[in-house]
């Protein structure tokens, strides 16, 4: 199991100072510059090493390029959501785990572990949007949109090419019906005039 530097300093790696940490701190105060400040370096190695004790330290690097922000998460929180997204384990998929989960979309880290249980989240429903979420995190902060405006468009697209080939049998359908409709509206009672006023 991954440990942190603070359960058995024994590695290099786990030393102050280390370059995982020292490149985590980097990118946290590029990205939130006045929240790393407001926090400092010590705190946030220690919310670092909280992400390196659940998911061990090169993938805890990984997720902190992705998202930055979850350094600015205490250390309990990113502690708590991971736990309870390992105690669904059992009930997943095989291959899914509260690790690869977050190896996908870091941010489910964001999110209280009482919210995983009123909502009742299991891994599985989790692990097709994180795999959408990593698939459009290539495009940016505006991936969701570009995907859902191109799904849009396509659709419209899609819509309008079927009913240009579908429309001989559309006027085939009409013309068959329009005698019964013809029929039916003959049928009807005639309302009587409203007088105008």
């Amino acid at each position: 199991a991954p440990r942190g530097r603070t359960a058995l300093a024994a590695w290099p790696w786990e030393s102050a100072g280390s370059p995982l940490f020292a490149k985590a701190w980097e990118i946290f105060e590029k990205e939130y510059t006045v929240i790393a400040g407001d926090l400092g370096r010590p705190e946030v190695e220690k919310r670092f090493d909280a992400l390196v004790t659940c998911v061990g330290d090169e993938q805890a690097l990984v997720m902190i390029q992705k998202e930055p922000i979850l350094l600015a998460w205490s250390t309990k929180g990113l502690s708590d959501s991971y736990k309870y997204l390992e105690s669904l384990e059992a009930t997943a998929s095989p291959g899914i785990t509260a690790k690869s989960l977050v190896e996908k979309n870091p941010k489910l880290l964001t999110i209280p572990d009482n919210e995983f249980s009123r909502t009742s989240s299991t891994l599985d429903g989790l692990n097709s949007s994180a795999g959408l979420i990593d698939a459009l995190r290539p495009l940016g902060p505006f991936g969701f949109f570009f995907a859902i405006t191109a799904a849009f468009v396509s659709a419209l697209v899609t819509i309008r090419l079927v009913s240009k080939a579908l429309q001989p049998v559309f006027d085939v359908v009409q013309a068959s019906l329009q005698p019964v409709v013809d029929q039916v509206l003959a049928a009807l009672p005639q309302l009587p005039q409203l007088p105008s006023l």
